[in-house]
């Protein structure tokens, strides 16, 4: 007589099959520790903050730049405007300098205008001192100082020390500590003493 073979029919042994390695399979055990926590609590604060300052490190830098670029655009468009301006301080210098030659045969009108025209140039001049705009001193008699003055020009003063300032062409002006402009002046040259010396080595 046949056996019913649905009761010779028994299930696979699973006890001995080994467990999947799921942490395996997906790279776990390949991460440090530390690299295991970020990927369970997500990234760690101390790193996003490290990452942050570094970008903020950065931009600071990159803004520094800028700010030099911007000071020296600025430096160089208040320099020309300046420097406008003193040409028109120069022409006002030639003006009164004009008058002062004239002054005995000036009509008193034109006196009046030319103290009209003082009062401007006094106004301007108090502009560019709050520019941090200063004259040069340069005062005739006082020696030469090649630091702040330029000669361009000499004349023979006998019996006189050579390098005194006999008469300022143009007046030389600083902004914030830098010179501007050098001072133009006449200085006087000693010709006695030159001609002694080349007398006493013949």
């Amino acid at each position: 007589m046949r056996q019913n073979s649905r009761s010779t029919f028994r299930e696979p042994d699973r006890t001995l099959e080994k467990p999947r390695d799921e942490s395996r399979e997906s790279g776990e055990h390949d991460l440090s520790p530390n690299e295991q926590m970020s990927c369970f609590f997500g990234e760690h604060p101390l790193r996003r903050i490290a990452a942050d300052q570094e970008n903020l490190i950065r931009e600071v830098a990159r803004l520094e730049v800028e700010l030099q670029k911007a000071g020296e655009k600025a430096d160089k468009e208040q320099k020309k405007l300046v420097m406008d301006l003193l040409e028109v301080m120069d022409a006002f210098d030639r003006l009164f300098r004009n008058l002062e030659e004239r002054a005995a045969t000036l009509e008193p009108q034109t006196k009046a205008v030319s103290g009209n025209f003082r009062i401007v140039r006094r106004l301007l001049s108090l502009a560019l001192e709050q520019a941090g705009v200063t004259a040069i001193e340069a005062e005739p008699g006082s020696p030469v100082d090649p630091r702040l003055q330029e000669v361009v020009e000499t004349r023979p003063t006998p019996g006189e020390s050579d390098n005194l300032i006999l008469e300022v062409i143009q007046a030389g002006y600083c902004l914030s500590g830098k010179i501007l402009r050098y001072a133009k002046v006449v200085a006087g040259k000693n010709t006695e003493e030159e001609s002694y010396g080349q007398g006493h080595r013949d």
